[in-house]
């Protein structure tokens, strides 16, 4: 690695020295190749397209301050999600945890939310209020088990490779 900075290091030097040379015309020369090297290269359509990437960009945060760009929901007040969370869980409703368009008109005057947001809250909460994810636990072994599992498979190997050889074996001598 410190060779490879060595050499580069001793390239730019070399370029710096060779460049400062060259006559006027020469360098004018020079610069017109890379120039044309970069066009046939790509690098004009690139630089276009990174004008335009930028400039969209910058729209796009324009947008967002403007307030016409989409931007994530806040989560509900706590106060919300517990008003929420007891109609679910509600000796009522637990069974069919489906409001009426009326409940749902009830609920949004209550909380002063939109039937969308209601909606959306209800089916994504759901099936977690109701049937909460078993928590994974993880299985703990012990060296005799792990002794013991790795045994077992070792010898149901052995066991089904001499089950398929005295098969073939006994296919080959019928």
């Amino acid at each position: 690695n410190a060779l490879g900075v060595h050499i580069s290091t001793a390239i730019n030097e070399l370029a710096s020295r060779a460049w400062a040379d060259l006559g006027e015309a020469e360098k004018e020369s020079w610069k017109q190749k890379a120039h044309e090297d970069w066009v046939r290269n790509g690098g004009l359509e690139k630089a276009r397209l990174e004008e335009e990437r930028k400039h969209l960009v910058g729209e796009k945060d324009a947008l967002v301050k403007e307030g016409k760009e989409k931007k994530k929901p806040e989560p509900f007040p706590p106060e919300t999600v517990k008003y929420l969370t007891d109609w679910v869980l509600n000796p009522e409703h637990i069974l069919n945890p489906y409001p009426s368009a009326e409940e749902k008109d009830t609920i949004g005057k209550d909380l002063g939310l939109e039937r969308r947001q209601i909606d959306g809250w209800l089916s994504s909460h759901r099936r977690r209020l109701i049937m909460p994810q078993k928590q994974l636990k993880k299985m703990e072994l012990s060296e005799t088990d792990i002794d013991h599992w790795s045994n077992f498979r070792k010898y149901r190997y052995m066991l089904e490779t001499t089950a398929d050889l005295l098969l073939m074996y006994a296919c080959t001598n019928t």
